[in-house]
């Protein structure tokens, strides 16, 4: 059976994966997980021009493989950590499929896995929150940890102005705005998405887990 190069297979025909940032790899029993600043291409529906000093449309993004039967990474290598101090996965230089066979290359490894699905979905500015959802104020915006009190109080507008043991952004500074909470994000996963206060218990849950559940994008 041929490989089949990524820009033929469903919802990665408009995506430059060569260019785009990989920016936490998640791999569970049962799933795995690039979460990407990805490259849209032109005929992307969401194509806008690049920013001032960027070279390409960079939007968030989640390439996820599904109902996995098995995984195997190999010549795996550590990230990069540039000049700041952050974490630096590189990009995704190919991905072919075989079947239910997927094997991809990066500055990260090499890692071939079998999967029954494929999906790729942009996320919105600050997460996948659709209006109408119960406790759309009880998570973090940057992590999506769910502390004691709803982080910016039950009305959403009343800030605790403490700082999130999860990701360590300030509740009521940093999350205030749309780029901000992007901004944060992007530096807490290249940075690992560590847990930022040892102090208390982490909740069990993954990164990715957590990051499907931040709350309705600002206004």
């Amino acid at each position: 059976m041929n490989n089949e190069p990524y820009s033929r297979l469903p919802g990665l025909e408009a995506i430059y994966l060569e260019d785009s940032w990989v920016l936490s790899i998640e791999v569970t029993p049962e799933r795995v997980e690039f979460q990407l600043e990805a490259v849209l291409l032109r005929h992307h529906p969401e194509y806008r021009p690049p920013e001032p000093g960027e070279a390409h449309c960079y939007r968030p993004a989640t390439l996820t493989f599904g109902d996995v039967s098995g995984v195997e990474w190999s010549a795996m290598r550590p990230p990069a950590v540039d000049a700041a101090g952050e974490i630096d996965y590189g990009n995704i230089d190919s991905l072919t499929r075989s079947g239910e066979h997927y094997d991809l290359e990066g500055d990260w490894g090499e890692m071939r896995v079998q999967a029954r699905t494929l999906g790729f979905a942009l996320r919105s500015l600050l997460g996948s929150w659709q209006p109408g959802e119960e406790n759309e104020n009880a998570y973090c915006r940057v992590c999506g940890y769910e502390p004691p009190e709803p982080p910016w109080g039950d009305s959403g507008v009343d800030p605790l102005w403490e700082s999130c043991p999860c990701c360590g952004v300030e509740y009521g500074y940093q999350d205030a705005t749309a780029e901000g909470v992007l901004r944060f994000r992007a530096r807490w996963l290249n940075a690992g998405a560590q847990w930022a206060d040892p102090s208390i218990p982490e909740d069990g849950l993954t990164t990715g887990m957590r990051l499907r559940r931040v709350p309705n994008p600002l206004e």
